[in-house]
């Protein structure tokens, strides 16, 4: 059985992270489908498990590491007790944290002392296996802010243009984000790849079913009902939705497994505002 917890990032850490949470296995066989997403750093405590994404072989997972920016979903698996605490990282969190191209690591699995030394470090001396969950994220918030507060040259403005483009439509045009923010086509291309870590038209296909996939989730009715002019056909949506969260709108509709809640509770996926 499969057991998760949740809690929000506070304060100047809100722009750096989504939230942090805890998946707690009773030692059965655990799957998680878990929707394409931000990048994530996660510490195992006792037994390992894999990840797939799409329909690509597994990777293990063990120790403390870092799953990169994810443009499909995924699956997580586990067969052994154990806990894992992690975080979601929003843009700037990737770059105070990393300072690496989200693009390189993206669907990677990078051992954290590689990608993010100086915060696995500390994460691995402080936090311990017999902390409870609300202890684990005072802990970690502490180690986070201090090294989020150390880092310099972090582009928000150009996350805020990018949270207003896509915003503005279902499919917006990269030329109306080059506009916004004076930068050349091909420099606004690299900052979209080396944060968000898709192309362009990646990351807005990308928001574009997960801001559709949430409303279905939440929504009543007919999932129908919910696409807007975001899809020519009702077909097109059902390939996209899958393709970014793994369940189709019918499923995610009259799914009643607790992932369901989980992965569309909170309006973090991209962006502070995305999803």
């Amino acid at each position: 059985m499969l057991s998760v917890k949740f809690a929000p990032a506070t304060g100047i850490l809100s722009e750096y992270i989504s939230l942090f949470y805890c998946l707690e296995t009773d030692g059965q066989h655990a799957q998680l489908i878990e929707r394409a997403d931000i990048p994530h750093f996660r510490m195992g405590f006792g037994g390992d498990g894999t990840v797939r994404f799409g329909n690509h072989p597994p990777k293990c997972l063990s120790g403390s590491y870092v799953i990169g920016v994810r443009n499909q979903f995924s699956i997580v698996e586990g067969s052994a007790a154990g806990r894992v605490f992690g975080f979601g990282m929003l843009p700037a969190g990737w770059a105070a944290f990393t300072n690496a191209s989200a693009q390189e690591f993206s669907e990677e699995i990078t051992p954290a002392s590689a990608l993010m030394p100086q915060v696995a470090a500390r994460f691995a001396a402080e936090l311990s296996a017999h902390d409870g969950f609300e202890t684990m994220v005072e802990k970690a918030s502490a180690i986070l802010q201090f090294t989020a507060l150390s880092a310099t040259n972090i582009p928000f403005w150009f996350f805020k243009a990018v949270a207003e483009w896509l915003d503005s439509a279902a499919m917006p045009d990269l030329q109306a984000l080059i506009s916004a923010t004076g930068l050349s086509k091909n420099r606004t291309e690299q900052l979209i790849r080396h944060h968000f870590g898709a192309s362009p038209a990646l990351f807005v296909r990308k928001c574009r079913a997960l801001r559709i996939a949430n409303r279905i989730a939440h929504g009543e009715g007919n999932w129908q009902d919910y696409i807007g002019d975001a899809y020519c056909d009702q077909s097109h949506c059902i390939r996209e939705v899958k393709r970014f969260t793994g369940y189709t709108p019918a499923q995610l509709r009259d799914c009643d497994a607790p992932q369901i809640g989980a992965i569309f509770q909170r309006r973090r996926a991209l962006l502070s505002n995305a999803a």
